[in-house]
């Protein structure tokens, strides 16, 4: 019996494996692309991610916290590094592969998320749309925590459509802890959630509020404890200048900027790619298209929303890769 059961479970993932042949196929290719990119050294932010994760390694994760080597980020990225390094050495080899996991893991998560809204195959051509963006893979290639950001980001939203609510919180407690701005994206995956509840009533929401709290917690405990040990709290005082609130003129020039960094990279040709075939869609007349077009783009609204109105009011600066979500 037991002999039966495992072939039965084995069969069961290969018929699945053969149902979705052409994003394997995708999925094997990135993975080869991936070996070519083993010598790329850490690069822009994340040097700063990769001193911390040194630091955290040289003290035997004693101290995590270094104040000469500090500016207020949960140092939650470095001790993935710093324990990654622990167990199989600490070189570019190992990093990477750290970061081709949640890669994969964001490939998958997208597929999932586009199966539930489009047929299967323009899944795939979104997942190579997605691969297509310069921006995306370029932080793919040098290991960027907002690849981390993205794919529990996208777990989330899964995870709200299958009702897997530990893996939610679990989710929504990285994303916090990652970087500070997770949590605008945070705020993000809590207005889907409400909307895909389809009731906006103040009990039903306060209800799923419930979800996001443990994440509200850790972001509140690491701000308290870094307080404790450096005496300021999540901006460092002399990055202090650029969280500042700016006038209206600032904000009309910030916006523009962010509009232009969307754009930017070859991103709009990509956007022009798929504006051209969501077009089409609508003109062949598929109402199962055109409802989910409807679907998607109220989930683009409420997910670049919460940063747009947050930090298009600060002297915060923003770049490409932070509308990779």
């Amino acid at each position: 019996m037991k002999g039966k059961s495992i072939f039965t479970t084995f069969d069961i993932i290969m018929i699945r494996l053969k149902e979705h042949i052409p994003f394997y196929i995708i999925l094997s290719g990135v993975i080869i692309v991936f070996f070519f990119t083993l010598e790329f050294p850490f690069f822009g932010d994340m040097t700063y991610i990769s001193s911390v994760a040194h630091d955290i390694y040289d003290s035997n994760f004693s101290k995590i916290i270094n104040p000469n080597n500090d500016n207020g980020t949960p140092p939650l990225f470095s001790l993935y590094f710093a324990g990654l390094w622990k167990l199989f050495g600490r070189n570019l080899v190992v990093s990477h592969f750290g970061i081709l996991v949640f890669f994969i893991g964001l490939l998958y998560q997208f597929y999932k998320l586009s199966l539930r809204f489009i047929p299967k195959k323009l899944s795939i051509i979104a997942v190579i749309v997605l691969l297509s963006d310069p921006i995306f893979s370029t932080q793919f290639s040098i290991m960027t925590y907002d690849i981390v950001l993205v794919f529990f980001f996208l777990l989330g939203i899964n995870s709200v459509f299958d009702k897997r609510y530990l893996l939610l919180i679990l989710s929504t407690i990285i994303i916090a802890l990652l970087n500070l701005r997770g949590f605008t994206i945070v705020i993000s995956l809590f207005a889907i959630h409400c909307y895909l509840n389809k009731q906006y009533s103040i009990s039903k929401i306060i209800k799923t509020s419930i979800l996001y709290i443990p994440a509200l917690m850790g972001i509140l405990l690491w701000i308290n404890y870094h307080h404790q040990v450096m005496g300021w709290y999540a901006v460092s005082p002399s990055n202090s200048n650029l969280h500042n609130i700016g006038g209206f003129s600032w904000v009309v020039k910030n916006l523009a900027f962010e509009i232009i960094a969307f754009f930017s990279n070859g991103r709009f040709i990509l956007l022009f790619i798929v504006l051209s075939i969501i077009s089409y869609l609508i003109f062949k007349k598929k109402s199962i298209i055109s409802s989910s077009i409807k679907e998607l783009s109220i989930f683009f609204l409420l997910t670049i929303s919460p940063f747009i109105l947050i930090f298009t009011t600060t002297s915060y600066p923003t770049g490409p890769r932070y509308f990779m979500i």
